[in-house]
């Protein structure tokens, strides 16, 4: 169809969405929803846009991510539709993994580099609620687009240590401002945008199964990184 950039979302998302770790006082799980925003193309309604979406993402019209977190530990289920991704951070190495189903084929990001330079981030006094959690807001500039992101200090709560060198996304910075773990995420850049917005949670031991990184025929790194 004629929005065939849809089609490429899922993958897109799956290699660049923001990925972050935790230390100290939360150990669990985070369900987000994630949501395409509708670019500004003449001639794309709002209907034509829900029905794109419900053609890529089934029903629900929006990809679920259920992220688990221990220690320094990260890992990530994607569902978008009938597709499903996972992700799984290995400390060790700063490499993010990331995969569909049924691959032999591995996509990784280095945590440790970004093509985007840090700008500056601006601290808001604007409060929202977010899942029904006040939220404070907090923008990060870079070179190539904004990040606009919600949060309580008083959940998910981090330690800016395991993030020490993290520059991918800017998250070395962003953890030293919030201590904690974004309740919602906007991304803005020339080409897309997106909301990453909490869903639920549960804080609960994580098994370390959940961290195992397959072996793969071929393991690529994200041209883009």
């Amino acid at each position: 169809m004629k929005y065939q950039f849809i089609s490429k979302i899922f993958l897109f998302l799956l290699i660049s969405t923001s990925f972050t770790a935790y230390a100290q006082t939360f150990e669990g799980w985070i369900r987000y929803k994630i949501v395409p925003i509708k670019p500004e193309i003449e001639g794309v309604s709002d209907s034509i846009w829900q029905k794109v979406l419900t053609e890529k993402f089934g029903e629900k019209g929006y990809m679920e991510m259920k992220v688990y977190y221990q220690q320094s530990n990260y890992a990530a289920e994607i569902q978008a539709g009938t597709e499903k991704g996972f992700q799984v951070y290995n400390p060790k190495n700063g490499l993010l993994y990331a995969w569909q189903t049924h691959s032999d084929t591995a996509i990784t990001i280095n945590s440790k580099k970004s093509r985007d330079e840090f700008m500056e981030i601006f601290i808001s006094e604007k409060i929202d609620s977010v899942a029904e959690i006040p939220c404070n807001q907090m923008v990060v500039q870079s070179a190539m687009g904004k990040t606009t992101i919600w949060y309580n200090k008083e959940y998910f709560k981090t330690d800016a240590k395991y993030f020490k060198g993290r520059v991918y996304e800017h998250w070395e910075e962003i953890i030293q401002k919030i201590g904690c773990l974004p309740i919602k995420i906007r991304r803005e850049t020339l080409l897309s945008a997106n909301e990453q917005i909490l869903m639920d949670y549960d804080e609960v031991a994580v098994d370390k199964k959940v961290f195992t990184i397959p072996k793969f025929k071929v393991v690529e790194e994200n041209p883009t990184n």
